[in-house]
């Protein structure tokens, strides 16, 4: 993409996460997001693929944690032990 097609686009240092929250990377003076200008494209590729890579890590951890702890036996469990004849 040439530099003056980039131009037109009007990006800013922002994006969604897939909840739909939105995103600040970098804002202006004002508090707005800044405008994302083309010399910095590559580097907000890597920030918004940074912050994609990360956004469900505590939803994996929880669920991790959340059948580590319960496992069940089910040598132990009464169901498995019955002979249906």
């Amino acid at each position: 993409m040439k530099e003056e097609d980039f131009a037109v686009l009007g990006r800013t240092w922002s994006m969604t996460r897939a909840d739909g929250t939105p995103v600040t990377l970098k804002m202006d003076d004002n508090g707005n997001p800044a405008e994302l200008m083309f010399e910095d494209r590559e580097d907000y590729c890597v920030a918004v693929k940074e912050i994609r890579l990360n956004e469900f890590n505590s939803q994996v951890d929880t669920s991790t944690e959340s059948l580590d702890s319960s496992q069940i036996d089910v040598n132990s469990s009464t169901e498995s032990n019955t002979i249906v004849r």
